[in-house]
């Protein structure tokens, strides 16, 4: 079994495997970057998306795919299960801070 990468995941790596977990099909950069803006109420910076995204493909968290010459997103398996785990990580650390 692959290793999952550091916890806690960035919030804006979060957002993004959340985001994929609600779509069908993939995602463009520049429909992600609006249904982000549109979730949060704030812009997030272009470049912020694509480093955090070479990051989670580096991991193999998404997939690439080109449609029209254009790079789409789609979330892997192991980033389903990252995405888990990560939520459970999240949970534990709430529950032990709130018995102590």
């Amino acid at each position: 079994m692959k290793e999952i990468p550091k916890l806690p995941m960035t919030d804006l790596e979060e957002d993004i495997l959340f985001l994929l977990t609600r779509q069908c099909g993939a995602l463009s950069v520049i429909r992600m970057t609006d249904l982000l803006a549109k979730n949060s109420g704030m812009s997030i910076p272009l470049a912020d998306i694509h480093r955090t995204l070479l990051q989670l493909e580096r991991v193999n968290f998404i997939e690439v795919s080109l449609v029209k010459l254009k790079r789409h997103y789609r979330i892997t398996k192991e980033g389903l299960e990252a995405l888990q785990h990560d939520w459970n990580y999240h949970r534990e650390h709430l529950h032990n801070h709130a018995e102590a």
